[in-house]
């Protein structure tokens, strides 16, 4: 049954008009050195050599992709080529059994990632936004107008953008569009999280171990529905997530009025 279920699970990957050979988002720390300059106390001579280190891994990166570029096409149409193989190997009456097959378990697997979402959704609504939103709140009696008016500002942005990936069909546009507003979002809220430093840090330490609990009972839901190589994926995703950065930016862009 396992064997069968492999096969299975292999043609479908094979069989799926979807891109072959996606690339995975990756996480660059070495870009984010230079916005700890202040807490690492970099010389203006350091932050020179660093900037000139990654602007030659940029070109060089430029040369990678191009290349990865083409091995992804090259993949494309190796798959492509297997498949048509695949089909000239089977009879009529298998070929349509197996069009049968996958159809039947792409359904399941999108009553499986329709059943999480509610289930995430219901999670979130009970468990995590209440906590959020009311730390956010208190937060926001010690914002001035301005610090407001800012934040406000970029969390219409990020909502803007993420209703924009429904319509927009280029991963890559929506991606560097992603890129380039977390840089902006970074750059416009970095004097509101260095003013309200000591107080971002208390929220984000009370908050650290209900963090870590969302996160253990959401990949429980997700590999309880199937999602098992997901939540492996993401567990690492998550756990760097909070840094005190990126958690203070989060934090800041959480709307809790809506």
């Amino acid at each position: 049954m396992k064997k069968k279920l492999l096969i299975l699970t292999v043609l479908i990957a094979i069989f799926e008009f979807s891109s072959i050979a996606q690339k995975r988002p990756t996480t660059n720390k070495n870009k984010m050195i230079l916005g700890f300059s202040e807490e690492l106390n970099l010389t203006s001579e350091q932050i020179e050599q660093i900037k000139k280190i990654q602007s030659e891994n940029v070109e060089k990166n430029k040369i990678l992709k191009e290349k990865q570029k083409q091995i992804n096409e090259e993949l494309m149409v190796n798959n492509v080529e297997m498949r048509h193989k695949i089909k000239d190997v089977l009879t009529t009456e298998q070929f349509e059994k197996l069009k049968n097959l996958i159809k039947d378990s792409l359904k399941n697997k999108r009553e499986l990632r329709k059943k999480t979402a509610m289930e995430l959704k219901e999670y979130n609504e009970k468990n995590i936004k209440p906590v959020i939103s009311l730390k956010r709140k208190d937060f926001d009696k010690l914002l001035n107008e301005t610090e407001k008016k800012i934040i406000g500002e970029y969390i219409a942005k990020h909502k803007a953008l993420k209703e924009s990936k429904f319509k927009d069909s280029n991963p890559e546009i929506l991606k560097e569009r992603r890129k380039a507003l977390q840089k902006e979002t970074s750059i416009a809220l970095k004097p509101i999280i260095k003013k309200h430093k000591d107080e971002l840090e208390k929220i984000l330490n009370d908050l650290k171990p209900q963090y870590e609990k969302w996160q253990a009972d959401i990949k429980e839901i997700k590999t309880k529905n199937g999602n098992t190589e997901y939540a492996k994926q993401n567990e690492r995703k998550h756990e760097q997530n909070f840094n005190k950065k990126n958690a203070a930016i989060k934090f800041l862009l959480y709307d809790f009025e809506e």
